[in-house]
């Protein structure tokens, strides 16, 4: 259960609820054609149901205890339960042993119960090195903390927490996002940000014919009408930032470059630079920059970087 909750965010409690067979509710487990596994369960307290996906490994490995994933984990469950929840005609996931008589009508009831999973759970974290006890880790926590972790390194992307959560953005903030380690990585994002200047490309003249077509010189012209753009309009204001300023124009070539290079490229530390422009455009962009952000579609392209001097 842990490697699927970790993996696919599922709830310990629906989970531990989830049926095999379809139901009046809509839960189910199906094998898909690629032999991915998707998993659908009840969510009571939103009333919806959430359904997960478990893909495949693409190479065929040799299965071990490094190597389990929740595809690998939801496959041996449904081959271990299939004699076991036969005979008890039961349509859980997760079948309890048939050590008790079974009482007539209530078949479909028999499921693991919550005291042999908390039992079975504390003796995986007793055989583990002392300091795994100490944080006292229940298995509600393996998804929070995945959960959490996510959004840490997602640089505070609330939608790709909720999607795992299984929860609304308000839900996920209040409840699985400490307020303080929210306001930390937002002050990281101001500060990744606060050298990062956005032009837009409708204060940029056309091109003319002879080059429209060229994309060295057109971007060349670009840059260089810019640069002039923003000396002329730096004469009428002030920085409360003085150093070294990152300039992006916010045409649609040049979006669509940054996004493709975010997907495609292989510097890593220009996807990064690339990724704070976009998160910049997303948080404070106009919103014909974040039109352009969004029609953008990232393409494989030869990424050929080229530097130019623009001087007066």
């Amino acid at each position: 259960m842990c490697i699927i909750i970790d993996e696919l965010g599922i709830n310990v409690f629906d989970l531990a609820n989830a049926q095999v067979k379809k139901t009046k509710d809509g839960q189910f487990v199906t094998i898909r054609e690629d032999g991915g596994i998707t998993i659908t369960t009840l969510k009571p307290r939103a009333n919806k149901l959430i359904e997960r996906h478990a893909p495949k490994a693409m190479d065929e490995i040799e299965i071990d205890a490094e190597n389990i994933d929740a595809h690998t984990a939801l496959w041996m469950l449904l081959q271990m339960r299939a004699q076991h929840s036969k005979a008890l005609n039961s349509n859980y996931l997760f079948v309890m042993d048939g050590s008790s008589p079974t009482r007539h009508g209530d078949e479909h009831l028999y499921r693991i119960l919550d005291t042999r999973r908390k039992n079975t759970f504390k003796a995986i974290i007793d055989s583990l090195p002392s300091w795994v006890a100490e944080a006292k880790p229940t298995m509600p926590k393996i998804r929070v903390s995945r959960g959490l972790l996510k959004w840490i390194e997602s640089g505070g992307d609330t939608l790709e927490t909720t999607i795992y959560l299984g929860n609304s953005l308000l839900t996920a903030l209040r409840n699985y996002i400490p307020p303080s380690i929210q306001e930390f990585v937002y002050r990281k994002r101001i500060r990744d940000h606060q050298k990062i200047q956005l032009l837009i490309a409708e204060d940029i003249s056309a091109p003319s014919p002879r080059i429209k077509n060229n994309n060295y010189e057109y971007a060349k012209m670009q840059l260089i009408e810019a640069v002039n753009l923003l000396r002329t309009n730096s004469r009428h204001t002030t920085t409360d930032n003085p150093g070294q300023v990152f300039c992006f124009l916010c045409s649609p070539e040049a979006i669509e470059l940054i996004v493709s290079y975010a997907t495609y490229g292989t510097e890593q530390e220009l996807i990064s630079t690339c990724k704070k422009i976009i998160t910049k455009i997303q948080d404070e962009g106009s919103r014909k920059m974040i039109k352009l952000l969004a029609d953008a579609t990232p393409i494989p392209m030869n990424f050929e970087l080229l530097e130019v001097h623009a001087n007066e």
